[in-house]
């Protein structure tokens, strides 16, 4: 998934990115994503940057659970 299909799924379900952070640790790239809606409930997922369809799948899973 790229950040584009990410970015349109987590707008139809009313979030937004809040927060997008990438960091090296230990010689290793990774990234942080939290995602809120206007109600304040929110979604986090972090990983190494060579997985983001992983981290942004994580994110999505979360918000599909939320609407079940």
């Amino acid at each position: 998934m790229e950040f584009k299909q990410f970015q349109k799924q987590i707008h139809q379900k009313g979030f937004l990115i809040v927060c997008l952070n990438d960091y090296k640790l230990k010689g290793d790239y990774y990234t942080f994503i939290a995602v809120q809606d206007k109600k304040g409930r929110g979604f986090h997922a972090e990983g190494k940057s060579a997985n983001l369809s992983k981290i942004y799948q994580g994110i999505i899973v979360k918000m599909n659970r939320l609407y079940v």
